[in-house]
């Protein structure tokens, strides 16, 4: 198999780490308040400064493994039913009920959806266009996506709504709480709560239509509505909505930013392209009619396709297997259709919160022959 080399051209930048913990650090007995990579808050928390020699360091050794993940206070004010518990034990549940939905043999009900929505974005916001913007629209079918398999919402009318209130909340979430009007937290609470307004008119649909098993569907939404807490009792809906947002919230820029990543170098390394269409046209061809969707059996041969993806984001494939399914079904539908330059060369990357390009990588889209 020909080797894949992606060079990013996104550079290191300081991580910062905040810890509430009774030991005064998150890295208990080996860096101390006085170390001078760390600094106190007026609150008494500690604040470390990793360099990039320090974070290796630190994560080589595995110190990591006795952190706990943590959120603000202020993330409360976004997702009010945090309240209820500590961000460790709602990250606890969630690890527990992902599986039954998101487990491999669940994931295979889900490919030909992934690929019906693929085809309809690209036949949508791709063709008939010389010139698209790669960021935006890859943000689009990855909301769409999830919109589908979250809550078997299919309307893209009615999605498109959830748009601009996401973008005011992905942004809000991580800025400085101050709640006055007009500060990006102060949208992103409005945000939050118009999104969690639609998000319980559906799950309250949806329980009036349940018996007391899952439904047809059997999406996400279907899955939490049946489980029970540790108490034995069903989870509220606004705990629902909440979990459904933020699944929302994390799954949606990082895989879009991936999609959009995969589209710049491709674009940039036709050899790479050439070997990804050429394992994809192969796929396309062994199927018994025009038009068949992708399955299960299908994801298993495009190896190629996902060493390269994996180049691209620098790791080695320890993502969820449906984030997998999703830049996989995506650049399938991609190529199968495409080839496509870039339309600024050498696009400054920004980091905000996560590595983008700058004008969100407009391309100009080459068609293939049928």
């Amino acid at each position: 198999m020909q080797k894949v080399s992606v060079r990013s051209r996104v550079k290191w930048n300081p991580t910062f780490h905040n810890s509430c913990n009774t030991s005064g650090s998150i890295f208990p007995g080996n860096l101390r308040s006085e170390d001078p990579c760390n600094f106190k808050q007026s609150d008494s928390h500690i604040w470390s400064c990793l360099t990039k020699e320090n974070y290796r360091q630190h994560m080589s050794k595995g110190r990591h493994l006795n952190r706990t993940r943590w959120w603000p206070d202020s993330v409360n004010k976004i997702f009010p039913s945090s309240l209820q518990t500590s961000s460790t034990e709602e990250a606890k549940r969630m690890r527990k009920l992902l599986p039954r939905f998101l487990k491999p043999e669940a994931l295979q009900r889900y490919i030909g959806i992934m690929d019906t929505i693929a085809q309809k974005h690209f036949a949508s916001g791709w063709e008939n266009k010389e010139q698209v913007v790669v960021f935006p629209l890859s943000k689009n079918y990855i909301l769409w996506l999830a919109f589908r398999l979250f809550v078997s919402l299919e309307d893209s009318t009615q999605i498109a709504k959830f748009s601009d209130p996401l973008e005011l909340l992905a942004s809000g979430v991580i800025s400085i709480p101050i709640d006055l009007p007009g500060t990006p937290f102060n949208r992103a609470i409005k945000a939050s709560n118009l999104i969690r307004t639609e998000l319980l008119a559906i799950i309250r649909q949806r329980k009036d239509l349940a018996e007391g098993k899952a439904s047809s569907t059997k999406d996400i939404l279907s899955h939490m509505l049946l489980a029970c807490e540790e108490n034995g009792k069903l989870m509220n809906e606004l705990d629902i909505a909440d979990k459904i947002l933020g699944l929302l919230i994390g799954g949606r820029d990082t895989a879009s930013a991936v999609c959009t990543f995969v589209v710049k170098y491709l674009a940039e390394l036709p050899y790479i392209y050439d070997g990804v269409y050429k394992e994809q046209v192969e796929i396309a061809k062994s199927k018994a009619a025009a038009g068949e969707l992708l399955t299960w059996d299908d994801t298993k041969k495009m190896k190629y396709s996902w060493n390269v993806a994996c180049e691209v984001m620098r790791i080695s494939p320890p993502l969820q297997e449906y984030a997998r399914l999703e830049i996989l079904v995506f650049m399938h539908d991609l190529v199968k259709r495409f080839k496509f330059d870039t339309l600024i060369q050498d696009e400054k990357i920004v980091v905000d919160p996560l590595p983008i390009p700058e004008k969100g990588l407009p391309v100009r889209l080459h068609p293939h022959k049928a």
